[in-house]
């Protein structure tokens, strides 16, 4: 072999290898990539003995650089949706999966995809076991199993949606006529209704002697699964 082309192909080994020693120190301080790509000039692609090398380093530079891109947004979307809506993100992630290009990103967002479905998976889970003690438990192990569930997976609302149970509205004093959803009942307190854990219900108690009462509820605006609702004396206002 020519002098001429063992030197050459020397110092292209020579040029290779720093450039992959700053590459590897660009990736660690997050340097931009266009920065990265530049250390691989594409006039190296033709160098003997390095140019396949190059050329295959170019190509998953770019994929890096087409997924980095979206990685500052991911890390502020992801961190944001993550505290309020665990089934959106997990939605998010498999639409973005979809487009991933390389297995540097690919591979932490699975991760996290899984993890997410996991935890939805769990919550849906604990939600008919609590759903399940409506049924057989004592109302207020029922009630606590169910307040505990909001507490532990506020972030999982198709779990939360399944659970509603079964609470007896008191009013004091006693007596006062039920109206439950804007619909009147011949039905006075103390009567049991459908309550569910997240959804709000209209409440409206009205009893001769007091005012109105007026309320929006759900499991976890009451006390009790038999809450007792103060009545004011007095005659409605009217305007």
């Amino acid at each position: 072999m020519p002098a001429r082309t063992v030197l050459r192909q020397r110092d292209a080994r020579r040029d290779l290898s720093q450039a992959l020693v700053q590459l590897e120190l660009g990736l660690r301080e997050e340097r931009d990539w266009s920065e990265l790509q530049r250390l691989f000039p594409q006039a190296w692609e033709s160098r003997p003995d390095v140019g396949d090398q190059v050329q295959r380093l170019r190509k998953e530079l770019a994929l890096l650089a087409q997924d980095g891109a979206d990685v500052p947004f991911l890390r502020q979307y992801l961190k944001a949706l993550r505290s309020q809506n665990a089934e959106s993100l997990a939605v998010e992630l498999h639409r973005r999966l979809q487009t991933v290009a390389t297995e540097a990103l690919r591979e932490p967002l699975s991760a996290e995809h899984r993890a997410l479905m996991k935890r939805i998976e769990r919550a849906r889970r604990e939600a008919r076991r609590v759903q399940g003690l409506a049924t057989g438990a004592d109302p207020q192990v029922a009630f606590d199993a169910a307040r505990k569930l909001v507490q532990d997976y506020p972030d999982v609302p198709s779990a939360l949606d399944q659970v509603s149970l079964t609470v007896e509205i008191r009013s004091n004093p006693p007596g006062a006529l039920v109206r439950w959803r804007g619909d009147s009942m011949q039905f006075r307190t103390p009567f049991e209704v459908e309550v569910p854990l997240i959804e709000t219900r209209q409440l409206e108690l009205d009893r001769e002697g007091y005012k109105p009462y007026r309320a929006q509820i759900n499991l976890q605006t009451l006390d009790s699964p038999r809450p007792v609702f103060e009545l004011t004396p007095g005659q409605e206002e009217r305007e």
